[in-house]
């Protein structure tokens, strides 16, 4: 996500957009850039709801036989 943040920061402010085809009224280079952006955003939320879903998942301790044991 950093990586995308500064490709989006360089492509705003640091290159000329003056001879580049558009979509939307925005530079294709800007475009691709809001996109990195994008993946990263979802990558890091991804991480998060997989490390909050691991750490509220109950444990099995190891005295105890989990309920669905066959009995």
């Amino acid at each position: 996500m950093a990586f995308g943040l500064l490709l989006d920061l360089v492509e705003h402010d640091l290159v000329s957009h003056m001879n580049e085809g558009s979509v939307a009224g925005f530079p294709l280079t800007e475009q691709a850039a809001h996109l990195v952006v994008l993946i990263g955003m979802v990558l890091v939320l991804a991480g998060i709801v997989r490390a909050g879903t691991r750490i509220s998942r109950p444990t099995i301790q190891q005295n105890r036989s989990p309920r669905h044991a066959v009995r």
